[in-house]
C-alpha cells in the first residue's frame, strides 16, 4: 500500500537540493551512520516508508560512538523516548530528554521546553544562553560565595572496631548533610527490626518495572507503572519490611525519594485518606471521581493527567486498602461518606461527578444526595458502568458455553494487550499475568484456611494485601448487587467500551435505557471495559470527557 506513495516521495525529493550532512545522521534504513551518497539517493529517503526501522540498532551506534551520549526527542511527547529505555542493555544509564510536550499535557510550552534544557545541562551538555535569551535584557543574581558542598554521613549505624590494645570501641555515624538522598526507617517483621533505605525500594522498584537501574527521582508512571505494578511493590514493601501502604501512595509519592519520606509518615502515625489529589492545581471547579469495584484508584491517573487543564482532578479511595477490616456497606451509606470528603475540598456546587463501573453507581447515588439538597450538579460522567439489568445471558446458553465465553474474552483481551508491542513489553505482560493468577491462588488458599477453626496452628493471623483487595472486590461487588439505581435526569455523559462480553444479552446502555431521562450524551470508545482506561484508549476518553467540561 505504500509502494505508490514511496514512488511519488521519490520524486519529490528529487526536486529538492540536496546536501552532505554536516552533523552526523543515523539512517533508521540501515542502522549505521548515513553517507554523502545515501543523503544525496532520493530512492533511500524513500526507502524509509517501505523498510524496517533499525532503531535500535542505531542506539547501539550512539553508544559506540559517543562517550557520554544524551538522547533528546524533538517532537512533541516522549515516544521515542519510551522505546529507547526499552532497549535496557543498551541505554543503561543514558539520559533520554523530551522538549517538547504531548498535546494532552496540560503544561505550558515555555515551561517544558525550559526544564528539558535543565536537564541536558544537568547531563553536561552546554547551552548557549545568549541565543535563548536573544533580545532580552538579563540581570545579574549574585549567588553565595560559599559552595555547596555534598558530604554523606550514616544515620544510626554502630559497628565495633578492635584497636591495637584489643580493646572495643563504638562507633556512631550521623548524618550531617541536607543533600543526602538517604532516607532510614524501620519495619517490624517476625519480632525484629529491619531498616528500609533507597537502596532496598530500587530493588524493589526495578524487579517491579523490569528494568534494571532507577534513579530516586524517576517517576513511577513514566517509567510505565499501573495499578498491578503498584500491587507487588506494596506487597514486596510488606514482604520484606512488614509495612504496608495503600496503593494510592504511590500517586501521593511517584518518586523513590518521595515514597520513602511518606512511608515514614505512614511509620509516625498516618491515616488513611478517602480521597486523594490527582491534580490540585487549577482554578476551575474541580471532577471527583469514585473509586470502582476493586477499591484503588491507581486506575485513573492516566486519565487524570490528561483532564488536568486547569481544573484541580480527585479522586475517591475505598476503605480498607491499607490492611484495615473491609466493612460491607451499601451504596447509600458508602455515598454519605464519600460527600463529607467533596464537600471538604468544594462545600458548594456546581458540581461534577464521574466514575468506572462501579464508580458510576457510587456517582449517581452522590448525584442524588447533592439534588436533593438543591446543590447543582452539571454533569455525571459514567465510564462503562453497567447495571444488574445488563448483566444477563442470553437465554438457552449453556454452561459450557458461557465458560467458553469468559475464555474467548479473555484471550481477546490479552491478546488487544500484546499486539504490537515489542518482545520485552510482551515478556513483561505475560509475567504479570502469571504474578497476578498466582496472586489469585493464595487468595484462595487464605480463603480456605479461613474456615480452619481460630485455635488451628494453620489459620492466617496477618493477612496478604492481596487478600485484602479481593474481599475489598467482592464486598463491593456485593453492594453492586443490592443497589437499585433510582432514574436521574440531569445531564449524563455515558461512555462504553467497544468490545463488550460475549454471551450476554446485547444492550448498547449497559442496563440504563430507563433510567437517564435527562439530557445525554453517548460516546463509544476503543478497547475492553478492562483496558479503556490505559494506553492507547485513554486519549478517547480524555477528549470526550474534556468536550463536556466547561
Amino acid at each position: 500500500m505504500m509502494e505508490p506513495a514511496a514512488q511519488a516521495f521519490t520524486e519529490i525529493v528529487r526536486r529538492v537540493k540536496r546536501k552532505a550532512p554536516q552533523l552526523p545522521l543515523a539512517s533508521n534504513l540501515t542502522g549505521g551512520w548515513m553517507t554523502v551518497e545515501q543523503a544525496d539517493d532520493p530512492k533511500s529517503w524513500a526507502n524509509h516508508l517501505r523498510s524496517t526501522v533499525r532503531f535500535g540498532d542505531n542506539l547501539i551506534a550512539a553508544t559506540q560512538r559517543f562517550n557520554s551520549p544524551i538522547l533528546l526527542e524533538v517532537g512533541p511527547g516522549n515516544t521515542l523516548c519510551s522505546i529507547a529505555r526499552q532497549h535496557a542493555d543498551t541505554m543503561a544509564g543514558l539520559p533520554t530528554i523530551t522538549c517538547a510536550r504531548h498535546p494532552h499535557q496540560q503544561v505550558p510550552d515555555q515551561a517544558f521546553f525550559t526544564r528539558a534544557l535543565g536537564a541536558l545541562w544537568c547531563h553536561g551538555a552546554t547551552i548557549d544562553l545568549s541565543v535563548l535569551y536573544a533580545g532580552e535584557k538579563r540581570t545579574r543574581v549574585p549567588l553565595p560565595a560559599y559552595p555547596f558542598e555534598r558530604q554523606q554521613f550514616w544515620l544510626g549505624v554502630k559497628t565495633q572496631k578492635k584497636e591495637a590494645s584489643g580493646k572495643s570501641v563504638s562507633r556512631r555515624w550521623r548524618d550531617m548533610s541536607g543533600l543526602s538522598l538517604l532516607h532510614v526507617f524501620s519495619g517490624k517483621k517476625t519480632g525484629r527490626q529491619q531498616q528500609v533505605t533507597e537502596r532496598a525500594m530500587i530493588n524493589i522498584w526495578c524487579k517491579a518495572l523490569g528494568i534494571s537501574t532507577i534513579g530516586v527521582n524517576d517517576n513511577f508512571f513514566e517509567l510505565g507503572g499501573h495499578s498491578l505494578l503498584a500491587v507487588s511493590i506494596i506487597t514486596d514493601l510488606e514482604k520484606s519490611f512488614g509495612i504496608r501502604l495503600p496503593l494510592a501512595s504511590l500517586i501521593e509519592a511517584p518518586t523513590i525519594s518521595e515514597f520513602l519520606y511518606l512511608a515514614e509518615q505512614w511509620k509516625s502515625g498516618a491515616s488513611s485518606r478517602y480521597l486523594v489529589s490527582l491534580n490540585s492545581k487549577g482554578s476551575k471547579t474541580p471532577f471527583f471521581l469514585m473509586h470502582s469495584h476493586g477499591g484503588n484508584i491507581l486506575e485513573y491517573h492516566p486519565l487524570a493527567n490528561l483532564l488536568k487543564n486547569d481544573r484541580p482532578v480527585y479522586a475517591i479511595q475505598c476503605r480498607g486498602l491499607d490492611g484495615t477490616p473491609v466493612e460491607d456497606k451499601d451504596v447509600e451509606e458508602m455515598a454519605v461518606c464519600y460527600l463529607k470528603e467533596i464537600r471538604k475540598v468544594q462545600p458548594k456546587g456546581p458540581y461534577y461527578l464521574g466514575g468506572f463501573c462501579f464508580g458510576g453507581y457510587l456517582s449517581l447515588e452522590i448525584a442524588h444526595l447533592l439534588r436533593s439538597e438543591n446543590e447543582e450538579v452539571k454533569l455525571l460522567v459514567l465510564i462503562n458502568s453497567a447495571t444488574h439489568f445488563f448483566n444477563s445471558y442470553i437465554p438457552g446458553l449453556t454452561r459450557v458455553r458461557r465458560i467458553w465465553c469468559v475464555i474467548r474474552d479473555r484471550t481477546a483481551l490479552e491478546w488487544d494487550e500484546l499486539a504490537g508491542q515489542p518482545f520485552r513489553k510482551k515478556l513483561q505482560r505475560i509475567l504479570i499475568r502469571i504474578n497476578r493468577m498466582r496472586d489469585l491462588a493464595q487468595n484462595k488458599i487464605e480463603t480456605m484456611l479461613d474456615r480452619l477453626p481460630a485455635s488451628s496452628p494453620f489459620r492466617i493471623r496477618k493477612h496478604s494485601l492481596v487478600y485484602h483487595l479481593e474481599k475489598i472486590a467482592e464486598a463491593n461487588d456485593r453492594a453492586w448487587s443490592r443497589y437499585r439505581p433510582r432514574p436521574y435526569n440531569g445531564k449524563v455523559l455515558f461512555l462504553r467500551a467497544r468490545k463488550q462480553p460475549l454471551g450476554l444479552i446485547p444492550d448498547p446502555m449497559l442496563g440504563w435505557a430507563d433510567l437517564l431521562t435527562g439530557e445525554l450524551h453517548v460516546h463509544e470508545v476503543p478497547g475492553f471495559r478492562q483496558n479503556m482506561l490505559d494506553e492507547p484508549n485513554v486519549p478517547e476518553v480524555a477528549k470526550i470527557i474534556l468536550e463536556h467540561l466547561p
